[in-house]
């Protein structure tokens, strides 16, 4: 997987138009909002298999179980490889901890962006980030 040309574009095309979507379990929402983000800045649709699968915040977490996943963690890290938080850059994807609970975000610089639950997309600051992966 490498980022294609443009990308940078992309992913604030990507961002902007996520901003306009309310949180929807299955379509949009944090683990959705980075697959569609790594979509934009390579190519790859690292969603495809989940996108719609579930509609609650229960049944994301029992179809993640039964993808063999314990956790947003582990998701990420079968199909990114991870870094150190402080090593993350624009266009990477992000663990945070946020008032809900464990979300996943997109890295942009010194803040990171995603949607959390009820509020939608917010930016946060990059040192709220518990685990990190590159993408491309």
């Amino acid at each position: 997987m490498s980022r294609v040309q443009g990308w940078e574009q992309a992913l604030v095309r990507c961002t902007i138009a996520k901003m306009r979507e309310p949180w929807r379990w299955g379509w949009h929402d944090c683990a959705i909002f980075a697959a569609d983000c790594i979509l934009a800045v390579t190519g790859d649709d690292m969603a495809e298999e989940f996108r719609g699968k579930y509609e609650t915040e229960s049944e994301a977490w029992h179809f993640l179980a039964s993808l063999g996943y314990e956790d947003l963690g582990q998701l990420a890290s079968a199909r990114l490889p991870e870094i150190k938080p402080r090593d993350a850059g624009r266009g990477d994807v992000v663990l945070a901890k946020g008032e809900l609970g464990d979300f996943l975000a997109i890295c942009d610089g010194p803040t990171i962006i995603g949607p959390v639950a009820p509020r939608g997309i917010r930016h946060s600051p990059i040192n709220i980030a518990l685990r990190a992966w590159r993408v491309g």
